[in-house]
């Protein structure tokens, strides 16, 4: 019997025309659950500081202006209309005057308030301005390879008019939120369909950021062809010699710039990308360490369970939801 020809290892079909897998498709395929939501007027006077690493919060303002300012960048001023996450979680403040008393949130949520489930609804101090949204659980968003690699601060315009969806998903979350009118029922959609809508702006270069970006819009067509083998196929074994090979780059140049494009180098990237999709099966199909290693492209469970602590900062299984 002839023995197999030897040389270098040839790469992965490239199978994306075939499964196309466009921004779009992307971001739909994005799920997240939310921790709770809420809908809070406060007045011309106020300062709340969230002091958290743990929750991310997506932010939608309506009526008087706001300000937004994540650590120590400068306030973003919120007009009505505009939306706001933080993907990252993270020490920020929501404010009317730099001066007034700061509240936090432990002591927001202490107030009296109307609550339906993991919906909350309150006013503090007057209803010139009006916030609701959602919080997330941080890491949810960080295991996810394309939220991990957004800037800490996602910020849209409510009257730039480069968004027409912008406006009725907003008038469609503050009705939802307010207890007395839309009783919070499906916020935990609407507020996906928003971040889902937000991140392709994002990725389109349509979107406005308040600090330097970790990663820039996916403009590069040979990289976006990566990242959907990627998303596509996160089961092949990839290398990034075989993602190069894949759109025509040589791997030098490739890592590069896939690097300045999604803020990760190719490995990271993937290792995120299939580490978010073994933790949904895990969690939600119930698969074993092994069955879930099979499917996302780790030849066994206890290699899927170290890159999934190298992600998460956990093991499958434990918890890992801190206080803060």
């Amino acid at each position: 019997m002839p023995l197999l020809p030897s040389g270098p290892r040839r790469p992965p079909r490239d199978r994306t025309a075939r499964s196309p897998q466009t921004l779009e498709a992307i971001a739909d395929a994005m799920a997240f659950t939310p921790l709770l939501h809420f809908h809070f007027g406060f007045g011309e006077d106020f300062a709340l500081d969230v002091d958290s690493n743990a929750r991310a919060p997506l932010y939608v303002a309506c009526g008087a202006t706001a300000y937004l300012r994540y650590g120590d960048h400068e306030p973003i001023e919120m007009r009505h209309g505009d939306v706001a996450l933080l993907p990252h979680g993270g020490q920020h403040r929501v404010f009317t005057r730099a001066d007034a008393a700061v509240l936090s949130l432990e002591d927001v949520f202490a107030r009296e308030r109307l609550r339906r489930g993991h919906a909350y609804a309150m006013a503090i101090d007057g209803n010139d301005s009006v916030w609701s949204g959602s919080f997330f659980w941080a890491r949810d968003f960080l295991s996810h390879a394309v939220m991990a690699a957004l800037p800490p601060v996602l910020h849209l315009r409510g009257d730039g008019g480069a968004q027409e969806w912008l406006q009725p998903l907003v008038a469609v979350m503050r009705w939802m939120s307010d207890l007395r009118r839309g009783a919070g029922v499906g916020m935990a959609e609407a507020s996906n369909v928003l971040i889902r809508h937000m991140v392709l702006a994002h990725l389109r270069g349509e979107a406005g950021s308040t600090s330097p970006a970790t990663s820039g819009p996916l403009r590069d067509e040979r990289v976006l062809k990566a990242v959907r083998a990627i998303h596509t196929h996160p089961q092949d074994p990839w290398t990034v010699e075989s993602l190069a090979a894949s759109c025509h780059m040589g791997r030098t140049a490739f890592a590069t710039r896939f690097q300045q494009q999604t803020g990760e180098t190719p490995m990271r990237y993937l290792a995120r990308w299939r580490v978010h999709l073994a933790a949904r099966l895990l969690r939600d199909k119930r698969l074993t360490l092994d069955q879930a290693a099979a499917r996302v492209g780790y030849s066994t469970g206890p290699v899927l369970a170290r890159a999934y602590k190298r992600i998460f900062g956990f093991a499958p299984g434990d918890s890992g939801r801190p206080d803060r």
